[in-house]
């Protein structure tokens, strides 16, 4: 049998994916844009979107960062290569 994971001790497993995450802020809109649930109830789950706005973008500030490091050039800025190589320069090309 694995073993039990403890979810205190990496607060990162107990968040749902991004993916997740998205699903559930539609459902929560679309829930308060209903509005067939009472005052209570509508805190209650804006305060869980409130929730899951932070970890998406919190998801989102990582991702940008992972990708930012993997496309890092010399000295640590972006490197640019030209979408289609030996086209640089040569407007006439794309006509």
């Amino acid at each position: 049998m694995p073993p039990k994971s403890n979810a205190k001790s990496d607060p990162e497993s107990a968040a749902p994916s991004f993916e997740a995450a998205l699903t559930r802020l539609e459902e929560i809109v679309n829930r308060l844009e209903r509005g067939d649930i009472t005052l209570d109830e509508s805190l209650a789950v804006f305060r869980e979107g409130s929730d899951l706005v932070k970890q998406c973008l919190a998801r989102l500030t990582q991702a940008e960062a992972t990708v930012l490091e993997l496309i890092a050039g010399e000295g640590g800025l972006p490197a640019t290569t030209p979408a289609r190589p030996g086209l640089e320069g040569d407007d006439d090309a794309l006509v």
